[in-house]
């Protein structure tokens, strides 16, 4: 009955290489229930450590706690391409530290996946 599921960073790893593990669980969920999983839109969210800051969040409370990504371009960049690449439509990025400084230093990132 959904258009999209969202996955939260924990849950695959925070990594395009964790993903396609849960991926595959919710495409047989969809192909057991009598849905196609093409129709299901895939979101997910992503915690990426802000270069030159002290990580607030260490992870996430949750009981599997995982490395955030690096917010360096360089590193940042290829990964949010390779979830697209991997059928993702829509990325959270959970900025650690969520700070206004934070959200300034994406522009590079930014600027990059819309050259």
């Amino acid at each position: 009955h959904v258009q999209a599921w969202n996955a939260w960073f924990t849950w695959y790893g925070n990594s395009p290489e964790g993903y396609p593990a849960l991926r595959d669980r919710i495409d047989d969920a969809c192909r057991l229930a009598g849905r196609d999983p093409a129709t299901l839109e895939r979101t997910l969210a992503v915690l990426v450590s802000m270069p030159g800051t002290t990580p607030v969040r260490q992870g996430s409370h949750d009981k599997a706690p995982v490395d955030p990504m690096s917010g360096d371009p360089e590193v940042l960049v290829p990964a949010l391409r390779a979830f697209a690449d991997l059928g993702v439509g829509h990325i959270q990025l959970v900025l650690d530290p969520i700070t206004v400084d934070s959200i300034r230093a994406l522009a590079p990132t930014l600027a990059a996946l819309d050259a």
